[in-house]
């Protein structure tokens, strides 16, 4: 009867045991997600911002002092070269424009001056200046107005001679190395819904200092070309342009998660092998935006653990992708 008792007694030692060595190797197994390598276009790119501008616009500026006496045309009008534009009088440079500030004062002081030298200056103040058209094109702006003074600060018009545009970038001097005229640029705006594209036609020869809320950075301006853009672009719009700088299709790439490094710098992956995390050493190439190449080390399709970190090889692993579907 004692012998049955211990029987039974170490039987309930050993299931109790087997259980909980079970449940100790439960909790020790690691649930890992899994990723596969893929084959994509893999691109590297140089982000930036800037400003949409007409590729070709002239400027016309009044060359003196004057009084507009008569505006000829309106914003969205085409006119030709030559075409009369305005006319202004020029106001005489001998006066002090701080003691005669208007047109209205200069006559006053002409009305009390003696009659010879009135005359003079009279003569001056009607012979009214033309401001005609250097080229043809659309007048996309006119900052005079009848009456008033002109300002030699700011262009009395401004003629667009077709509606090609483009946008001016400012580029990091860090990025620029990776820039070269003939690539392609994705162009979008807070100013405008659709998204456009472009090439790149001139890096600049030299960088400028340009300040921003972070301090003074370093930059070069890159132009832009602006394909078949629609009403909804207006010159002034901030942009931002995507340039892509390096294009490789069939590259075989993982997420920069996936892929460690022993102490000596040789790169590994970890993949699943009977519930065991077994290691692979792998060779890899260039890095993109959304990953590194890989070049060998890896057979086509073979799923890698997706972030291996803490993971030694050996560990007991499990697959929790297949785990939720085998629950679905």
């Amino acid at each position: 009867m004692k012998k049955y008792v211990m029987l039974i007694f170490f039987t309930l030692i050993l299931i109790i045991g087997i259980f909980c060595i079970g449940k100790f190797s439960e909790s020790s197994v690691v649930s890992v997600s899994l990723v596969k390598p893929e084959s994509i276009t893999a691109e590297n790119s140089v982000s930036c911002t800037g400003t949409i501008e007409w590729v070709s616009s002239r400027n016309i500026y009044s060359d003196s002092l004057a009084v507009v006496k008569h505006i000829y045309v309106a914003v969205g009008e085409e006119v030709q070269q030559g075409q009369l534009l305005a006319k202004v009088t020029p106001i005489s440079t001998s006066l002090s424009t701080d003691s005669y500030a208007d047109y209205g004062a200069y006559e006053k002081f002409l009305s009390s001056s003696s009659s010879q030298s009135s005359s003079g200056a009279q003569k001056k103040l009607e012979a009214a200046e033309e401001i005609r058209a250097p080229v043809s094109g659309r007048l996309v702006a006119v900052s005079l107005k009848e009456g008033e003074h002109t300002d030699l600060t700011q262009a009395s018009f401004v003629i667009v001679e077709n509606e090609d545009m483009q946008v001016r970038l400012a580029v990091p001097e860090t990025q620029i190395q990776d820039v070269q005229v003939g690539q392609r640029a994705t162009i979008t705006g807070s100013g405008f819904k659709n998204t456009y594209y472009g090439t790149v036609q001139r890096i600049s020869d030299q960088a400028k200092q340009k300040t921003s809320s972070s301090g003074v950075d370093t930059i070069v301006e890159v132009l832009v070309s602006l394909e078949n853009p629609a009403d909804e672009i207006k010159p002034g719009f901030t942009a931002k342009a995507k340039i892509t700088t390096a294009e490789k299709e069939h590259v075989v790439i993982l997420p920069y998660e996936a892929i460690q490094a022993e102490e000596d710098g040789t790169e590994y992956v970890l993949t699943i092998e009977n519930n065991r995390a077994v290691k692979h050493s792998i060779t890899t190439g260039d890095e993109f935006e959304n990953g590194v190449a890989v070049l060998s080390g890896l057979e086509h399709g073979e799923e890698v653990i997706h972030d291996p970190t803490g993971i030694e090889e050996g560990a007991w692993v499990k697959n929790s992708s297949a785990e939720e579907d085998s629950h679905a």
